[in-house]
């Protein structure tokens, strides 16, 4: 029988910081280990759901989307049981969720203690500079003292456009810490993310590190509470920072950093048909 040889298949490429890069349909998905504990969202045709056992995908323009399934290990999956505050469903290259102003989905239970590095990524795009500051991704302990800040961290873009990290994480504190953008965005989607490293915590735009760093133990995992995407829990002033924008692909998190070219994997697939 002739042997004949068979071109090996190469993912796509991507343009990302002026370089090319191969996108591979798993690329983000084998960044997790075992134990890693997290989440994957990446693609939201195969991941958006119209009820929230995760049971109807999305398949039209428009649709209400009541859960999101995560691709990580660890299957945390997002839910939004309340119709009025589920986000919009858009078809597109890529598809994205829209959000009005008034929706939200929350993680039900915890997601794996936090105790070190972290990556968060997020591809967005918003009217950066609004004059309103917008949530990503948030977690808040709902038990706080009057007078007081509860403990949360936040990861959100302010009412000037700068894209920030912010957290308080000591019991009985009133106050925070921070790191943000150099700048305020650039109008069009980003992929926005922050990693801690060692006792290092960075912010990133489009995989390029922007702004100070900050020199933080600040740990994710040590208090209890469900986490929220598109508003934060603020205490006394309960919710606030309401998104009014487009999630493309809610993104990752893991319990670890990442290095140059990890970190350049997740903006490239994060970020294919938007950067």
């Amino acid at each position: 029988m002739e042997n004949v040889l068979r071109p090996l298949f190469r993912p796509p490429l991507a343009s990302f910081g002026g370089h090319r890069h191969r996108v591979a349909t798993d690329a983000l998905l084998n960044l997790f280990g075992p134990t890693d504990s997290g989440f994957l969202f990446d693609n939201l045709a195969k991941q958006a759901y119209r009820d929230t056992d995760l049971t109807t995908l999305v398949s039209a323009d428009g649709q209400a989307v009541a859960g999101l399934k995560d691709r990580s290990p660890g299957g945390n999956n997002w839910t939004q049981a309340t119709a009025a505050s589920q986000s919009t469903y858009k078809t597109g290259s890529p598809p994205y969720l829209s959000f009005d102003g008034g929706d939200s989905y929350a993680r039900d239970g915890a997601i794996g203690k936090f105790t070190g590095d972290f990556a968060i990524y997020v591809a967005a795009e918003a009217s950066w500079a609004s004059g309103t500051a917008k949530a990503l991704l948030t977690k808040s302990d709902t038990s706080y003292s009057a007078g007081q800040w509860p403990l949360f961290w936040c990861f959100d873009v302010l009412g000037n456009g700068s894209g920030r990290f912010v957290w308080n994480l000591t019991s009985g504190a009133n106050g925070s810490a921070s790191v943000t953008s150099a700048s305020a965005l650039n109008a069009g989607p980003h992929v926005l993310g922050v990693e801690r490293s060692g006792s290092t915590i960075q912010y990133f735009v489009d995989g390029v590190a922007s702004g100070a760093s900050a020199t933080s133990s600040v740990t994710l995992g040590n208090f209890t509470a469900n986490m929220e995407m598109g508003r934060f829990w603020f205490g006394s002033s309960g919710y606030v920072e309401f998104l009014t924008g487009k999630i493309y692909r809610p993104g990752i998190l893991i319990d670890r950093s990442f290095s140059a070219d990890e970190r350049a994997t997740v903006v490239s697939n994060l970020g294919a048909g938007l950067l």
